[in-house]
This record gives C-alpha cells, structure tokens and sequence, in this order.
C-alpha cells in the first residue's frame, strides 16, 4: 500500500559512466548466468573492490560492481548479473563524469511501446495483444555551458576533447577546452551507462539505471542570450533500465570531477558576433600535421595575437586563433583538424561585427536518425546517425544592406551604385561564423563555424508598431567550440 514518505522527492545526482581510459580491462573466461554473482576474468589487473564496471557491450551491456576479489581472476559481483554473458566479453572499468548540475526541470525518462490487438471473427473483445518494441528514451537539460556538455550531448567520444580550460597555447592537454568536428563523430560515443540516484521524503534511497546509452544530437538546440537561461539538452535512448530499489544512496567509486560544470559555467552575456573578411596573405614554409599547434609561415605580417587565420582553401579550409606571434610561428589555440602540405595558402581574417543582435544567438542540430532493433530483444539498443546539420542563427534588427546579401547568400559583386541586386541567392562564397560570449566566471566561450552555406530566409515586416529585423543563419560544414579562462 502507497505511504506518503515513499513518494519520491528530489533525484541527488545523474552520473554518466565512462570507460576509464587508463583503466582496468578485461574479458570473460567462464560463461556466467543471469543471476550469478560469481565472475572469472581472463587475467587479474587492477580492478579493486568497489570498482564499477561495464560487463558485456550492446544490448547485453550492463553496470555492476566488484563487491569482493579485486586484484584476482575471481571476482564477486555486488548484485547478481542481469544478462547471461559469455566468455570473451568486455570487462572494463567505468568511471563517473560529473558534468555540473541539472537545471529544475529535473530528468526525464520515458518507455514507450508497439503492440497489436489480435481480433477474431466471433468475439468482439481482443482475442490477444502481440507486443512489438519498446524504445527507452531519457532526457536532461543542464544550465552548465562547457565544452563536456557539448561534446556528450553530440555523442562525440571524451577522449577527442582538448585542453584544460586555460589560456595558454594550445598543446593537447594545455590550453583552451576545445571541441572540434564536422558532424562525423556525432554518435560516436559508446559504452555509456547512466545511474540516477533519487531520495524519498522519508529519506530512503533508491537508484535509476540506464544501460548502453547512445546520444541523440539532432534533439540539441541551445539558445544563448543575456538574462535567458540556456540549457543544453542531453538526450538519447537506452537499451535496458532497472531500477535499484535498496535504501543506500548510490555514489560511482570514482569520479572525473575535472571540467566539472559549476555555477560559474551559466551563460552570461553575448560580446560579439562576426563573419570574416580576407586580409593579409602568406604561406606555410613546411608541413603542418593534424593535431598541430604551431603553423609556421613565410611571413607574419599583419596577424598578431587574437588574429583569426584561413589554413588552405576550398573543402580543406579551417579557421583559428593565434594565441601568440613568435617570429613567422604562429602558436594557436586551436589545433589543426586536417594535415597540410608545405606551401599551402594561410590568410588573415578580419571579423566584421554584425551589430543588432536581438534575441540572442542560437545553435541548432536537426537532421535524422535511425533506431536500431534486435529481434531478439524487446527493447531498441540504440541509434544511428544518419544527417546531422548544424545550423548557427540570429536575428538582427541592424538592416543594412550587407546584412541583406548575408542573409539572402548574396555574393558582394550583386551591390551596384548602392541598389543591392536579388539575382544571385545563396552564390556568395562559402561563410565563417565567429560567435563569442561570457560565462558568469568570466570564461570565454567562442564557436566558430566554417564552409558555411547560407539559409535563404527574408521574411521582415516593416510597420510602425512592430521591430524590423531579419535573421541570419549558417549550417557550416565544420565547427569548433572553445572554452577558456
């Protein structure tokens, strides 16, 4: 019977397990059952008691913990295995990544089902009910604008993620916090668990597990502006749920508490959004690798410190900022995407503010997925990327006739003798997008978008009683975020 002091009051955390890269590993070496507690592993390694592990992969994948035996072959789980595994499968070390707070709107975690009623010629009441699959869908949006909650929410693997957050130049595990892609590693992610740990009014303890979470960005859509709250949606589908029902208040053993979000990671304000004009030109004088920090070139003239710089052309094109000058070195903050050749074409970027920003700016991923089923399992075990486009936006009630040609993709040569020309749409070469911004610490947060394809949009009402403005908006076909001190 239901009792007052058993509603469920506040969930106290949402943990997201990862594999722990410099972790414990191991695989199967005696089939185990559903149920048993008893696991044998190929060889001892370093898992300890305690340990929260990932046993199995896919739809069979779950999370349990080394009750006893660490250090041996012969481990004893804390619960018995809820899937039968066979021997070869992964035993791996997870981790916990706290990611900062979730915003009041709390977690959302719905299963929803097929099935079809069986009818009979000779009864009007359903004969028998077939089930079909049910899909596990979970969801929380967070206020803590960093660039781990970007990255989780696309699915792109934690370990493509750069830097520490600081100002420095950018040397791998140095310098800003940086995620760079062109959708491809959206959905990348695999191996997640999530445990949400909840308390009851009577102050008992209770835990939501989901299993073999895959990401879904083309939910993700982000809206930053000064006064307005931006949540970064975290959204994707699990493959199998249970539900810990023991009054003890779940905590991971350990915890990747670096690039935690905090209060400080809130979104403050907008400090400018830019396209890009060409300015100085030079060239590379050797080859510069992918991954690099340093481009160095045949002359450094007119690019200094804060410098936004083109590597290549065309499709190989990239953008980034010059942390720093050293003679005809240029050290980055950002590091190179793609290899490039000795000789390659690098120009100086002057960004051209577009002022008027009303509404705030707005980064969106929309395009398609694919659920993939089993017909084994009753539940769906994940998703498949298919498209994935991201769309960078906002509105300006600055019209002037070069937001104009922006808007409507209109190449520069269409403005002649002051009258602006709508015979060339969307002909204009391809555009970047420099958008910067503010946390309530102060931290910088910079996306920059490039190879970007305008979207045709012109609908702008001129009256008295209402604001004219228009909206500008890119789907670049790379983007980087930033973050740093």
């Amino acid at each position: 019977m239901g009792a007052l002091d058993k509603v469920l009051d506040k969930p106290t955390a949402v943990h997201i397990m990862v594999d722990q890269l410099s972790g414990a590993s191991s695989t199967v070496n005696a089939a185990i059952a559903k149920g048993a507690t008893a696991l044998t592993i190929a060889a001892a390694s370093t898992f300890a008691n305690g340990d929260n592990i990932r046993l199995g992969s896919g739809e069979t994948q779950e999370l349990a913990t080394i009750a006893s035996g660490g250090g041996t072959t012969s481990l004893v789980l804390g619960k018995g295995a809820e899937f039968a595994h066979a021997v070869g499968e992964a035993v791996v070390e997870q981790n916990s990544i706290t990611l900062g707070k979730t915003e009041a709107a709390g977690f959302t975690f719905s299963v929803a089902g097929e099935s079809v009623d069986v009818f009979t010629m000779d009864a009007r009441a359903a004969y028998t009910v077939l089930s079909g699959y049910g899909d596990i869908n979970w969801n929380y949006p967070t206020p803590n604008v960093t660039v781990d909650n970007f990255a989780l929410a696309f699915g792109v693997l934690r370990s493509l993620l750069k830097g520490d957050g600081t100002n420095a130049q950018q040397t791998g595990t140095v310098g800003p916090r940086l995620l760079t892609s062109d959708g491809s590693e959206f959905g990348g992610q695999s191996g997640l668990n999530l445990v949400l740990p909840f308390q009851r009014v009577d102050g008992t303890f209770g835990a939501l597990r989901l299993y073999n979470l895959t990401m879904d960005p083309t939910s993700f859509s982000a809206s930053f502006a000064r006064g307005a709250l931006t949540t970064l949606p975290v959204s994707g589908m699990a493959s199998m749920w249970a539900i810990d029902d023991t009054n003890s208040l779940w905590a991971p053993q350990t915890t990747l508490a670096t690039f935690a979000g905090d209060s400080g990671d809130v979104f403050d304000s907008i400090s400018s959004v830019n396209t890009v004009t060409a300015g100085a030109a030079t060239t590379t004088t050797g080859i510069v690798a992918a991954g690099a920090y340093v481009i160095p070139v045949t002359s450094a003239t007119g690019i200094v410190a804060g410098s936004y710089v083109q590597l290549g052309v065309g499709d190989a094109a990239e953008i980034h900022e010059v942390q720093a000058v050293a003679t005809l070195n240029l050290n980055l903050y950002t590091s190179v995407r793609a290899g490039h050749a000795s000789g390659v074409a690098l120009v100086a970027q002057t960004l051209v503010p577009n002022l008027g920003v009303t509404g705030g700016f707005r980064v969106n991923v929309g395009g398609s997925s694919q659920v993939l089923r089993s017909e084994t399992s009753k539940y769906s075990f994940g998703k498949k990327i298919l498209q994935a486009p991201l769309e960078l936006a906002w509105e300006t009630n600055n019209i002037t006739t070069a937001n104009v040609m922006l808007a409507l993709g209109l190449p520069s040569g269409s403005l002649v003798s002051s009258i602006l020309s709508g015979q060339g749409l969307a002909t204009a070469a391809s555009q970047t997008l420099v958008f910067k911004g503010f946390t309530k610490s102060g931290e910088t947060v910079t996306i920059v978008g490039w190879q970007g394809a305008p979207t045709i949009s012109l609908t702008t009402v001129f009256t008295q009683a209402a604001e004219a403005k228009i909206q500008l908006s890119f789907k670049p076909r790379t983007f980087q975020i930033y973050q740093r001190a």
